[in-house]
C-alpha cells in the first residue's frame, strides 16, 4: 500500500493538466475591460494568474502537510480535488 501513493497515473495527469489549462483560460477571459491594448491586457492576465497562485498556496501547503502516503493515494487525492471543482462549477452554472 505504501507504493500506491508514490506514482501518479496518466488519468490523474490528464485531470491536473485540464484543471491548469482551464484556470488559465478563465483567468485570460476574466480580464476587464476587454478593450485594453494587447500589452495591458496581458499585464492584467498576469495579475489574475498571480492572484490565483496566492489563493491556492494555503490549501496546497495544508494538503501537503497532512498527506500520508502510507494511508492515501496521490491519484485518489487528484480525483477528489477534480470532483470538488467539477461539482462547484456545475452548481455555479445551474
Amino acid at each position: 500500500m505504501a507504493e500506491a501513493g508514490t506514482m501518479i497515473n496518466f488519468d490523474s495527469l490528464q485531470k491536473l493538466t485540464f484543471t491548469i489549462v482551464s484556470v488559465m483560460l478563465l483567468a485570460y477571459c476574466a480580464v476587464s475591460p476587454r478593450t485594453l491594448p494587447v500589452v495591458e491586457y496581458n499585464m492584467k492576465f498576469k495579475e489574475n494568474i498571480e492572484i490565483i497562485c496566492l489563493v491556492i498556496i494555503a490549501p496546497i501547503l495544508i494538503s501537503i502537510s497532512v498527506f500520508d502516503t502510507e494511508q492515501n493515494d496521490v491519484n485518489a487525492c487528484v480525483s477528489a480535488v477534480s470532483w470538488i471543482l467539477h461539482s462547484h462549477f456545475q452548481n455555479q452554472i445551474l
